[in-house]
């Protein structure tokens, strides 16, 4: 995007499959991976396939419980089981991540097209998360096996419905999440579909997590007594224990 305007400057492009083995994908590097690094007219290079991971990272001892192994020993927890402390374990070395790679000319990062300098060599990057806006579970949620169906315009959400932090200390599997970013208020019905949610989420041993409530949703579960239930975690979450 320049100056407000979009310009697709790709389209097509080859991905290679995932690097499966010498026997399934033989010469990978050059015969697979390599062409499909492409080089755009404007001087750009895109790859998206299967690349080495690059960040050190302690996967173990980061979802046990942020025990990290270099001052475990000062855990409480940890300490109780006699733990000291150890040196990290790199947990993803020599392991492939699915990657979209871009590389940019730096004259192209800058407003006057001209190599950076301290006054014009700003970059500013963004992202965004999206889903569709209907999410069909056939056979509720005593029925994990059943057809998960997306139906609908794709939606930007709150990146608050799946952070690491909240994977770290409650797997996935175990929680719904449910981004009331456009819900601005509710009346009973709202209300007694979130109650009949958590019931049968409760059920199903999950646990119900509120996003982004507004001030005026939150007066309701106050006013219905509903805010009894619930475990606020800062000022955008909520959960349903």
């Amino acid at each position: 995007m320049s100056r407000g305007r979009r310009q697709v400057l790709g389209a097509g492009l080859a991905c290679p499959p995932c690097n499966i083995g010498p026997l399934s994908t033989p010469n990978y590097a050059t015969a697979l991976a390599q062409p499909a690094v492409h080089k755009l007219h404007d001087g750009s290079k895109v790859f998206a396939g299967q690349r080495a991971e690059g960040f050190y990272v302690d996967l173990g001892s980061i979802f046990d419980l942020l025990n990290l192994r270099p001052i475990q020993e000062l855990n409480v927890f940890a300490k109780a089981l006699g733990l000291m402390s150890a040196a990290g374990v790199n947990s993803t070395a020599g392991v492939n991540v699915h990657s979209l790679a871009v590389q940019v000319p730096m004259s192209l990062l800058t407003r006057d097209g001209n190599p950076p300098t301290a006054s014009t060599g700003t970059i500013g990057v963004w992202t965004t998360a999206s889903r569709q806006q209907v999410r069909i579970l056939e056979g509720g949620f005593s029925r994990p096996d059943g057809m998960v169906s997306n139906i609908g315009p794709w939606v930007q959400v709150s990146r608050l419905g799946n952070p690491l932090f909240n994977e770290v200390l409650i797997p996935m599997s175990t929680k719904i999440i449910v981004d009331l970013t456009l819900l601005t208020q509710m009346d009973s019905m709202g209300l007694g579909t979130i109650v009949s949610l958590y019931v049968s989420a409760k059920a199903s041993g999950c646990q119900l997590i509120l996003v982004n409530l507004s001030q005026r949703v939150r007066e309701l579960f106050r006013i219905t007594n509903v805010w009894s239930l619930l475990e606020v975690y800062g000022d955008n979450i909520i959960r349903l224990p």
